[in-house]
């Protein structure tokens, strides 16, 4: 590639990151509230992330350290401060995630991080009906559809 072809290419990179990064914040935002619901992160959460972030194509343009750096944070700043945190987490998942399908993607990704160990717990099926009601849906109405 000539030089002008890589400063193209890394451009349209840095684009499509820009363009995305608020969906990234609200995938690992939600991932971190269901998987710290219970007061631990289990390692079958951490492997249903990785699973997760590699089937959503919108993440695809972010290096995989990059997404599991930023579900770390979130799931340190959970500990630090619940409360805050989780509202924060809650206030960009409403205001940047705006299609019915999009909201219904990020509800289906925190159910799948609920049951990675099998089977989802109150804590865990509780925090998914909070993210639910954030995003205007209602739990069970939506996945009936399914």
């Amino acid at each position: 590639m000539s030089f002008f072809e890589n400063i193209f290419v890394s451009l349209a990179e840095m684009i499509e990151r820009y363009e995305h990064q608020d969906f990234l914040e609200s995938v690992t935002g939600v991932c971190a509230l269901v998987a710290t619901a219970n007061s631990r992160v289990e390692l079958a959460q951490r492997v249903r992330f990785d699973q997760v972030i590699k089937l959503l194509s919108r993440l695809h343009c972010f290096e995989k350290d990059q997404v599991t750096d930023r579900f770390d944070k979130d799931i340190a700043a959970l500990k630090k401060d619940r409360a805050v945190t989780q509202k924060a987490i809650l206030r960009k998942v409403k205001e940047t995630i705006e299609s019915k399908e999009d909201k219904e993607l990020i509800l289906k990704v925190c159910w799948a991080m609920g049951r990675a160990d099998g089977e989802i717990d109150r804590k865990e099926q509780e925090m998914v009906e909070v993210i639910a009601k954030e995003l205007g849906l209602n739990l069970r109405e939506t996945f009936e559809s399914y």
